[in-house]
């Protein structure tokens, strides 16, 4: 920047210097001996023949002969300016017309003279106020900017940017914008995406072409996904810096791929391939291009089945087909499983009387173009320990970090088997009543087995685990299979699932276990009491916990209460009585508050046993007492009376 604000002045000094030696009075004065010219005044002539008279030049006269040839007195009237006069005494003169002609030179050059000198004042009073301005007075402001400038550089933005804002308004013009650059650059990397937006829209629309202001502000535009206005900004650059490799051309590329995908989406299908062009021209995103839009009858096709056209679907897909049977080479194959998948889309929205036939026939020849080798069905996998975390973060880093054609071609696959799965479905809804009731097993299994296998394509696809998780559960025959069932939709669940039904289930299923646990909790306790009754014999209580112990998982059994030592008298029929009503009692409150999904019923059976036989035991305990009552009477009565006697 100062050598910028020096060149003017250099310039300006060098201009002054020409213009004082030009027009200084020494270079107009005449060289002495030289020549001297006389002008006749208008209007005049001289005849022909030799004159001779005196001019008077400064400080000097000096002699002067004017010879006027015979050819050119002709010539001489208007052209020359000269009269001779003879003044008395017999000297002659020559007098320039208007008189005075030595005096008024002298002083012409002296007036000469003071206006060039004012000039040249002049001239170097604005050049040096020029000076001043461009060079001097920026140099106050160069170091704090530098300043500045190297704590941009050190990421140090925090204290960069005040500074910068205190100096933006006192900087030079040719400075001020690349200060009002860093002022914007320094907000973004402060995270204040909002006021760095609003400056560098500032600076494009005052500079357009600059490719530092274009770039951050599409990225700014493009992190906030306003691919449209990203793109209108990087179309102002010059095409050979925008198109050129770098960062700009990428960020272009990615803001078109990004539009491209978007158009795609809303059913603009031929916006969307002139965009998927661009992107390939571009090249930098070339390979996230599907393959299946480089060719307009799979584009077409498609907007047909956005828009649920299937004749014009099915058209397209047919031509296809037709076309890529006739071509050899690479693209052979992929274009014939594309034309075979659309139509297989076709049919299934067709709906028609053998539209799951059709829709599985088509399939099958996709899988058969594309993974000749491959299996049709597979075995879903039992219910396992599940393996932990990290085990699964590392199956899916193995899994990622394939090449994205292995990706992009086993989801392919996997939503092929998942879409044969659920024709399989299909079929079964659109069955007679009584044919699908009586073939439940036969459809659910053939269509469990075609989830089995998009599973093993992706074990991280969540809706497969959804599906069959609906499946078992409510198609369960016995609590296993709805336990099953619900063990697959915890998985969908951890996958990211969010489906209402799915979660409804699973609260379901998280109330029962509560309600589990807590009746384990209270039967705990109840056998807590009884194995510390000392009215129950020893054996009883030392086989009942051993029976019990095999539940490691819900206690400790080593830390069970220790048992109280052997009765010494048989416990009555009143003390027998009166435990097994106790016990009846806690039993049948934790039967009838158990709220989970235990089966109690044969407890409930027993209990009604014991109650009964309680009931029989006390009433031959009466019994009894009555008896030896009467026995001791009719004794009494019979030895009784013989004494007395």
């Amino acid at each position: 920047m100062v050598a910028r604000g020096i060149r003017p002045a250099v310039v300006l000094i060098a201009a002054l210097i020409a213009l004082i030696t030009v027009g200084s009075p020494a270079a107009a004065e005449p060289t002495p001996g030289g020549p001297v010219t006389v002008t006749v005044p208008q209007g005049q002539k001289l005849e022909p023949g030799e004159y001779h008279t005196t001019v008077r030049s400064g400080d000097s006269n000096i002699d002067v002969t004017i010879v006027v040839p015979p050819e050119a007195a002709g010539q001489a009237e208007g052209q020359t300016g000269a009269t001779t006069t003879e003044p008395a005494g017999g000297a002659t003169t020559t007098e320039p017309a208007g008189g005075g002609a030595g005096e008024e030179t002298e002083n012409s050059a002296g007036i000469g003279q003071i206006l060039l000198l004012g000039v040249v004042l002049l001239l170097v009073a604005v050049g040096g106020a020029m000076l001043y301005l461009r060079v001097l007075a920026p140099r106050r402001y160069l170091r704090p900017y530098l300043q500045a400038l190297a704590q941009i550089q050190a990421k140090r933005y925090e204290l960069a940017l005040p500074a910068l804002t205190r100096l933006e308004a006192t900087l030079p013009e040719q400075v001020r914008a690349e200060a009002r650059f860093f002022i914007a650059f320094a907000m973004y990397r402060l995270d204040d995406r909002q006021a760095a937006e609003h400056r560098l829209a500032e600076l494009h629309r005052e500079d357009p072409a600059n490719v530092e202001v274009a770039y951050l502000l599409a990225q700014l535009r493009a992190d906030r996904r306003d691919f449209d206005g990203a793109e209108a900004v990087l179309d102002r650059l010059d095409p050979a810096v925008r198109d050129a490799p770098g960062n700009v051309r990428k960020l272009y590329g990615l803001v078109t791929a990004q539009r491209a995908f978007a158009a795609f989406r809303d059913g603009r299908v031929d916006a969307a391939a002139e965009l998927f062009e661009k992107v390939e021209r571009l090249d930098d995103f070339a390979e996230h291009v599907p393959v299946d839009l480089r060719n307009r009858n799979i584009l077409v096709g498609t907007k047909a089945l956005f828009e649920r056209d299937v004749p014009a679907a099915r058209e397209q897909f047919e031509s296809l087909l037709r076309a890529a049977g006739r071509i050899d080479g690479a693209q052979r194959g992929p274009l014939l499983a594309s034309a075979e998948l659309g139509l297989a889309l076709s049919t299934w929205l067709a709906k028609g009387k053998d539209s799951v036939a059709e829709t599985e026939r088509h399939l099958v020849a996709a899988l058969a173009l594309l993974n000749p080798a491959g299996a049709l069905t597979a075995q879903w996998p039992p219910q396992s320990a599940d393996p932990g975390l990290t085990a699964r973060i590392e199956e899916m880093m193995i899994r990622a970090n394939r090449p994205a054609e292995e990706i992009e071609a086993e989801r392919t696959l996997r939503d092929i088997h998942f879409l044969r799965g659920m024709a399989v479905l299909r079929a079964w809804a659109e069955a007679d009543p009584r044919y699908a009731q009586s073939a439940a097993r036969d459809f659910s299994g053939q269509a469990l087995q075609r989830f089995a296998r998009a599973r093993e394509l992706d074990p991280e696809f969540s809706d497969v685990y959804v599906v069959v998780g609906l499946l078992r559960y409510y198609l369960a025959e016995s609590e296993n299979d709805s336990r099953a069932g619900v063990a697959v939709l915890r998985e969908a669940q951890r996958l990211g699932t969010r489906d209402p039904e799915v979660l409804q289930i699973l609260n379901h299923d998280e109330r029962a276990r509560r309600a589990n646990r807590d009746a384990a909790e209270t039967y705990l306790q109840i056998l807590d009491r009884y194995v510390q009754d000392s009215t129950v014999r020893e054996q009883v209580r030392e086989a009942l916990l051993a029976r019990m112990s095999r539940y490691g998982k819900v206690r400790d059994w080593d830390t069970r209460p220790g048992l109280i030592g052997k009765r010494v008298l048989t416990p009555t029929v009143a003390e027998m009585h009166a435990r097994s009503e106790l016990l009846m009692a806690r039993i049948n409150d934790l039967v009838q508050n158990q709220g989970g999904t235990a089966d109690l019923s044969g407890a409930r059976q027993l209990t009604v046993s014991i109650e009964q036989r309680s009931r029989e035991i006390a009433e031959y305990a009466r019994a009894i007492e009555d008896q030896e009552a009467e026995l001791l009477a009719l004794l009494g009565d019979k030895l009784l009376s013989e004494v007395e006697a």
